[in-house]
């Protein structure tokens, strides 16, 4: 809800969440993981590097992958390949739309594809690792 303050314009049902099968089943939008195993109640069951959407399908997309491979490990979805999710977000996402991207670093981007226009530090106590919120908008025509 923090973040989608910042884009009044874009209704909370019209947003795609990838990797985020452990969103409650309340969060509106379209959720998407590769896991269903229990924890994970994703509204759809795809890879981010192969979504099932046509061209240009969202406004805006919120991603919150694996942010280490220790961490991909501990899902259980093996390492990702962030620059091939950001070629397919990029897909799908509309033109001059957003992409909100949660990580430890800043992600590899094209920058044909994206505009990288906002971080945003999140720290959420001592002893935690800094997680950083990538705002992007979609550069050009895929």
């Amino acid at each position: 809800k923090r973040v989608a303050a910042l884009f009044p314009d874009v209704p909370l049902p019209d947003w795609l969440h990838v990797f985020s099968g452990s969103l409650l089943p309340t969060v509106p939008g379209i959720r998407v993981d590769r896991l269903g195993n229990g924890i994970a109640t994703p509204s759809l069951r795809a890879d981010a590097t192969q979504l099932p959407f046509r061209q240009s399908s969202f406004k805006i997309c919120a991603a919150d992958p694996p942010y280490a491979v220790t961490d991909a490990t501990r899902y259980g979805t093996g390492p990702v390949n962030k620059p091939a999710v950001l070629r397919e977000l990029a897909r799908v996402v509309t033109t001059g739309g957003y992409l909100i991207w949660l990580d430890t670093t800043l992600p590899i981007y094209r920058k044909r594809e994206w505009h990288h226009w906002g971080l945003i530090c999140i720290q959420r106590s001592t002893n935690h690792r800094t997680r950083l919120c990538s705002l992007f908008t979609r550069a050009s025509p895929f």
